[in-house]
């Protein structure tokens, strides 16, 4: 599936907001990335993607994702991130849904694998 990384001018957020193994470990910049899965011209879907800097200093891990939703049935309906942040160790949203209203939408981690739900 292609994918297309900060799509239309979109900026990366830095933040120290994944929380690093052991506790003693070097601290790293994290980042909240945008991304945008599939073609321009079908179905489209965007998600936020932490990444972390690993510890040598060159590497990147990314962690597990928070998906906007489904596009419409057609693919001409995209649900979008228009701006996002990092709030202490929470991710706040501005999102354009599908029927064109926005509205915030928080997240936190659940776990240590670095889940996240909508709260």
């Amino acid at each position: 599936m292609p994918c297309k990384i900060l799509p239309g001018g979109a900026r990366p957020v830095y933040a120290e907001f994944v929380v690093e193994e052991p506790a003693n470990a070097p601290s790293t910049e994290d980042a909240l990335v945008l991304v945008e899965l599939g073609n321009p011209d079908a179905a489209r879907r965007q998600a936020l993607v932490p990444v972390q800097l690993a510890e040598d200093g060159r590497g990147l891990n990314a962690r597990p994702v928070i998906q906007g939703d489904a596009p419409s049935a057609s693919g001409g309906q995209v649900m979008t991130f228009t701006s996002y942040r990092v709030v202490d160790e929470h991710v706040e949203a501005t999102v354009r849904r599908l029927d064109g209203g926005s509205e915030t939408r928080r997240w936190r981690k659940v776990n240590f694998a670095g889940d996240w739900e909508r709260f």
